[in-house]
């Protein structure tokens, strides 16, 4: 009898321990607002010349490349919450139209930063296999990128920033 309480009991304890440290599920995270390319968040008003300089800077610091445009003391980008980051990343599935994915299959690989509304994010995926089309220079509001691809910098734009 001793030992069908104790197996009862463990069996309880670990059912316990699984509810209660199941953690935040995917679901239970809204996704309030949508990705756009730098280009179309600049073109929109959402950002100005001086956050697209900042986000130039850190974009030819990651890619160990001169930057050719003028001098800048950069804006450190915040931290991303934990969070933050699972919206972003449900929010890339939405973008990339992947029902069924999981956040595990999805990388934030670069954080340029949060200006207003808008948070400037590198992010890839397992689930997306595209040709690139890269350009040479591309110029959004006077600022130059080099070897350039638009889907590399994606801005989050959302209503209000968690």
């Amino acid at each position: 009898m001793k030992k069908l309480t104790s197996i009862l009991l463990s069996v309880a304890s670990a059912l316990c321990f699984i509810f209660a440290f199941s953690g935040c599920k995917d679901e239970e995270i809204k996704v309030s607002g949508e990705f756009y390319t730098l280009k179309e968040a600049y073109d929109n008003g959402w950002l100005v010349k001086s956050d697209v300089r900042n986000i130039a800077f850190y974009y030819y610091k990651f890619y160990k490349m001169e930057d050719p445009n003028d001098d800048i003391i950069p804006i450190d980008p915040q931290e991303l919450s934990e969070k933050m980051q699972k919206e972003l990343k449900l929010a890339y599935l939405e973008r990339i139209d992947v029902i069924d994915g999981t956040i595990d299959k999805v990388d934030i690989y670069m954080n340029y930063g949060i200006y207003g509304n808008d948070i400037v994010v590198g992010v890839k995926s397992d689930y997306l296999m595209c040709d690139i089309i890269v350009e040479q220079e591309f110029d959004i509001g006077g600022v130059v990128f080099l070897d350039f691809w638009q889907g590399e910098i994606l801005v989050y734009h959302c209503s209000e920033i968690n």
